[in-house]
Order: C-alpha cells, then sequence, then structure tokens
C-alpha cells in the first residue's frame, strides 16, 4: 500500500484494527509505502475507509499468498439454498424426479 506520509499514523491504526500484520515501510518523496499481510475477509472495510482517511491519495494492492486458520472469531456460514440432502424424506420430496 502506498499512502502519504502524513495520514501514515491513522492508516496503520486501521490496518491494526482490521488485523493485518505489517512486515515493511519504506518512505520515499513524501509516500509511505507499507507491506505486509491483512485477512482477505477485512479487504473491503479497509479499501471502503481509504478515500476518507487520505482524500483519495492511496493505493492498495493485494494479491493472495496463503490459506491461514480463521482464529478468534466463528467461521462464516453461508445460508442453505434449497432443500437439505441430510433430511432424505424431505430432500426427495422436494427435488423433481
Amino acid at each position: 500500500m502506498n499512502l502519504p506520509d502524513h495520514v501514515a499514523d491513522t492508516v496503520t491504526g486501521l490496518l491494526g484494527r482490521a488485523g493485518a500484520i505489517i512486515d515493511d515501510t519504506t518512505s520515499a518523496g513524501g509516500y509511505l509505502e507499507v507491506g505486509g499481510t491483512l485477512p482477505s475477509a477485512r479487504i473491503p472495510a479497509v479499501v471502503a475507509a481509504l478515500p476518507d482517511l487520505t482524500g483519495g491519495e492511496a493505493v492498495l494492492t493485494a494479491h493472495f499468498d496463503h490459506y491461514a486458520p480463521i482464529t478468534g472469531e466463528e467461521p462464516p456460514v453461508l445460508p442453505r439454498r434449497g432443500p437439505d440432502p441430510a433430511d432424505r424424506e424431505v430432500y426427495f420430496r422436494a427435488v423433481p424426479r
């Protein structure tokens, strides 16, 4: 992520609350380059907050790096679409033959 130096404290606070692990930072020409790891589920919230915090001057570049187990929170659950195959009686009534 590239961002202006004057908003570095605010943005790194946001990243910390989002569960990011900052590996390295480099400053050049009034901008700070921040590298690290951020859980993919939290990327949309960070992207939504960046324009207000940086005046639209930050650039976030993300790519998938690895899988990691979910810790400290319940894993997301998708609602079932259609009948439950585990309930055979209801399932076979609902599925056309």
